[in-house]
């Protein structure tokens, strides 16, 4: 009988390697099955077998374990997926979390068990993400510069974020290098032609509250109005044809935003500041610990021999 699991003996109080634990008693059940089906038949004293036997796992301890398998299998995919030699994007994070919450919503076909643990584990979805309503806005902000993000995203929360984009290009919060000004400046050439004058138009508009057209005398931030609603349409329809076609990633915002850069110069430079808070810090921790496994290797590979040549050749240098 082949197989390639291991049961491990040591179990940290994470949800991963609970799960790895529990995939890995599950997947060799066949073999536990049989260890405790022939207890009597091994070479063990009568004290040991029956101390055996106490441990021998009954229908409803495989049950728990098949529920707790289905409940954190979605936490350790999404752990699998953000972790790796690329930094995760928030925008990939939010749609993880969004989707762990979603499935933790779902109670249709599941059995009260499931139900029970997918209820404790929402509860702690929402302290710890959407209890606290303004870490939660910060978090779509700076998400929704990632396609992926726009997955999960609805409209309401869309359109929020992108009056917080107007209003970051308006007040100049993040502003351009002066290349950056002269394109975007000359890519909206009908801003000098709109008169200082508000139309009828214009103040119909701004009578029924909408934020696409404000009263104002000053051209130039007429032309950024323009630019970022011309560029906010089309990064909306690259958005809906990028994840029609492209799977979601750690790779899938660089991609967009190297295929979009020229098309949009304002939210580009957005996306650079936005985009640059990274999910997790796993490549960076992994490299550290890598450079301590290395450190600790050439340093137990000093002898007596080496370290006297070393102190030799150092005083010499």
């Amino acid at each position: 009988m082949k197989t390639n699991k291991n049961v491990n003996n040591d179990c940290p109080t994470r949800r991963n390697s609970t799960f790895v634990l529990i995939d890995a008693i599950i997947d060799l059940k066949h073999v536990i099955i049989k260890l405790f089906t022939e207890k009597w038949s091994l070479n063990l004293r009568k004290d040991q077998v029956i101390k055996l036997a106490k441990l021998e796992l009954t229908i409803e301890n495989w049950d728990l374990l098949s529920v707790l398998r289905f409940v954190l299998k979605p936490f350790y995919l999404a752990t699998k997926m953000m972790s790796g030699k690329e930094y995760a994007t928030i925008g990939l994070s939010y749609y993880a979390i969004n989707e762990i919450k979603c499935f933790c919503a779902k109670d249709d076909k599941c059995s009260e068990q499931s139900k029970t643990f997918k209820k404790l584990l929402a509860d702690k979805l929402n302290k710890y993400f959407f209890c606290d309503s303004a870490q939660f806005q910060y978090l779509q902000k700076f998400a929704y510069f990632d396609p992926t993000s726009h997955l999960c995203l609805n409209d309401r929360e869309k359109q929020q974020i992108e009056h917080y984009i107007k209003k970051l290009i308006i007040d100049d919060v993040h502003p351009l290098e002066s290349s950056s000004n002269d394109n975007s400046t000359s890519s909206s050439t009908l801003s000098a032609q709109i008169e200082v004058k508000p139309s009828v138009f214009d103040e119909f508009i701004a009578a029924c509250g909408q934020e696409e057209i404000i009263l104002t005398s000053n051209n130039k931030e007429k032309s950024k109005r323009i630019s970022i609603n011309e560029e906010l349409k089309y990064f909306k329809l690259a958005v809906q044809q990028f994840n029609a076609a492209v799977q979601p990633s750690t790779q899938s915002a660089k991609i967009f935003w190297k295929a979009h850069k020229d098309r949009l110069p304002l939210l580009t430079h957005l996306a650079k500041i936005h985009l640059s808070a990274c999910a997790t810090s796993v490549p960076s921790e992994s490299a550290f610990s890598q450079s301590a496994f290395i450190g600790r290797k050439e340093r137990s590979r000093i002898t007596g021999e080496n370290l006297a040549y070393s102190v030799f050749l150092k005083d010499k240098l």
